[in-house]
């Protein structure tokens, strides 16, 4: 998944296993790389949040069985993996 791929390259993380929640601690945990670029932690705990929810939520039902989608769905899923990905690069 183009988002995962992101995380690991923003987050600086070059293990290619490392997928899911584990990858997004990796980068918003306490002492996750990206940790440093937040001045309030609540601001950084959502983000983890955010990316573990998206992981969860969306990139599970995808990576494990066959989805079809409506076209309105996977439309507005694009538009917000595209979001989350200039969050990412904003924080790089």
């Amino acid at each position: 998944m183009i988002l995962e791929e992101r995380l690991r390259d923003v987050g600086g993380v070059s293990d290619p296993g490392r997928v899911g929640r584990e990858l997004v601690n990796d980068l918003f945990g306490q002492s996750g790389t990206l940790a440093a670029k937040f001045s309030n932690d609540s601001e950084r705990q959502g983000y983890r949040d955010l990316y573990a929810g998206v992981v969860g939520a969306f990139r599970n039902p995808y990576a494990h069985r066959l989805v079809d989608p409506i076209p309105e769905d996977g439309g507005a899923f694009v538009v917000f993996v595209n979001l989350l990905l200039k969050k990412l690069e904003d924080l790089r």
